[in-house]
């Protein structure tokens, strides 16, 4: 992504390099321990997780409408701070996806030991 508005010739921030399947977060997340946590409590976190990821994935839905209601209207420009944004909460969104999933999975694997 360019670092400078070609209309104005000022620099804004770009978006970091990132591998969204691996990010720093995810991996943070991987260490958290769930062990001395209830069965009710394991239960709330992996509803938690799943219901912010289907609310992220709805965020996305809702993006890809508007963007796609833009190009239909022939509305082409945009801001490139606003692009910036778009683009800061896209990659926000493709970090907590695969990280959430993992915690879900993680809650709920510990559920399930519990109950056995």
């Amino acid at each position: 992504m360019a670092d400078i508005d070609c209309n104005t010739s000022t620099p804004y921030q770009s978006l970091a390099e990132c591998d969204s399947l691996y990010s720093a977060m995810s991996a943070a997340l991987a260490h958290l321990d769930f062990a001395s946590m209830s069965k009710d409590e394991l239960s709330l976190t992996a509803y938690y997780c799943a219901e912010a990821r289907a609310g992220l994935c709805h965020c996305l839905n809702f993006i890809g409408d508007a963007l796609i209601t833009f190009a239909e209207n022939e509305v082409y420009e945009s801001a490139p701070e606003s692009l910036c944004q778009l683009g800061h909460g896209l990659t926000a969104i493709c970090l907590l996806i695969p990280a959430l999933t993992d915690m879900q999975e993680r809650a709920q694997a510990l559920t399930t030991k519990t109950t056995i």
